[in-house]
């Protein structure tokens, strides 16, 4: 798209200004001469998302509503960015705390340790001083 202060270059045929949809024949002489690189600017265009967007569940639980914010050429609209932005404070949902009582247990514990290292989750255990002595490498 040429913008009216533009320089796009000129194309002669034959020495003189070529015109548009100039029919070329054998032995023409096509020169030209370049114009002036122009940068096209960049606006951008902001949006609320409808609804309300989640974190990384890997690492929170929270949801946002998000802000759209896209950058793109003033003339082209061609798309440059887009980025995402929180809008507030981030929604928390309800919490379930977990525990484990009366332990530890050699074969589950272990079993159970392996999940919820897995699933990123925490728990409380509450042991027994009699089982942490027959276990002691499961309490730390």
């Amino acid at each position: 798209m040429l913008l009216p202060r533009a320089n796009p270059g000129r194309v002669y045929l034959n020495g003189l200004p070529a015109p548009s949809g100039a029919v070329l024949r054998d032995g023409d002489r096509i020169e030209t001469v370049d114009g002036r690189d122009e940068v096209e600017g960049t606006r951008r265009r902001v949006r609320v998302l409808p609804g309300r967007r989640p974190g990384n569940p890997r690492f929170t639980l929270r949801t946002w509503r998000l802000r759209e914010v896209r950058v793109v050429g003033r003339f082209s609209g061609a798309l440059v960015s887009v980025r995402y932005v929180p809008i507030g404070r981030a929604a928390r949902p309800p919490r379930v705390a977990l525990t484990f009582d009366d332990g530890p247990w050699p074969g589950t514990t272990r079993a159970v340790l392996g999940v919820l290292r897995r699933m990123h989750v925490r728990a409380t255990f509450f042991v027994v001083g009699s089982r942490v002595e027959r276990a002691p490498g499961l309490v730390r």
